[in-house]
Order: structure tokens, then C-alpha cells, then sequence
């Protein structure tokens, strides 16, 4: 079994990236890091098998206390994004980030819209993270 394939089927068995589990609608996020990561990426992205330490897809890791540093100001580490010269957070310019891209769906040879496995996020959600952007992207409140 190829390495892909394998860490699909552990993403799978361990809920996917972005699954959601135990939640039934989803809950306000003010546009701040601090709920981005409480409510969004903790939960729904620094999994085990997605952007934590040990599986770094993408490059990434979304874990409280390395997100900031691993978005804003960064080269995308999509080929064809990085050709571009993407950034995944461009602080004030929610149009230019790649991150916003990956959650509203990526161009052509940019992978899959994110969450990979389990629902998309809400409009909301979305939103909260585009004005987070919008505001300059602040690390702190």
C-alpha cells in the first residue's frame, strides 16, 4: 500500500481532517486568532492525521502556538501555488491568501478544498477567518 494511501485510511479511521465529531452545529468564531485556533484549527486540523507535528501535510502544522508562524507571510507549499508565489495568510489581503482559497476551493492543480475528509466549513466560519485577514491578521488580539 503506498504511503498516500495508507495515511488516507488512518485520516479516515481517525475521523478525517475537519470531521467534527461531536458537534452538532457550529459555534460562533470571533474573527481572532485565538477563536480561529480554539474553535477551527485545534479541533478540525491539528489532528493527528492532518496538520499536526507528526503529519505535517502540506508542510503544515496548525497546532496553538505554531499556527501563526506556519500562515501568515508563508510560500504555500502547493506546487502550482508556489509557482505563483502564493502565501497562505497576505495580512490584509483575504483575496490573496492561499489559506482562503484551500477553504473556498483551490484553482486547478491546488489540491482539495479543506477540510480533505468530513464537512466543509460554514460560510461563517470562512467569514470569521477572512475579516481575521481583512484586520491585518493579528497574532494577538
Amino acid at each position: 500500500m503506498s504511503r498516500w494511501k495508507a495515511l488516507l485510511g488512518l485520516a479516515l479511521a481517525l475521523g478525517g481532517c475537519g470531521s467534527g465529531k461531536g458537534s452538532t452545529a457550529p459555534a460562533a468564531v470571533e474573527p481572532t486568532l485565538a477563536s480561529i485556533q480554539q474553535q477551527i484549527l485545534t479541533p478540525g486540523c491539528a489532528l493527528p492525521s492532518c496538520h499536526s507535528s507528526a503529519a505535517q501535510r502540506g508542510g503544515l502544522v496548525l497546532e496553538a502556538g505554531r499556527s501563526y508562524g506556519q500562515l501568515v507571510g508563508m510560500l504555500a507549499e502547493n506546487e502550482a501555488a508556489r509557482v505563483r508565489g502564493a502565501l497562505r495568510v497576505v495580512a490584509g489581503h483575504p483575496e490573496q491568501s492561499f489559506l482562503i482559497d484551500k477553504l473556498s476551493g483551490p484553482g486547478p492543480d491546488e489540491g482539495s478544498t479543506m477540510p480533505y475528509t468530513g464537512a466543509l466549513l460554514p460560510k461563517s466560519q470562512i467569514e470569521a477567518i477572512r475579516q481575521w485577514i481583512q484586520r491585518g491578521a493579528a497574532e494577538q488580539p
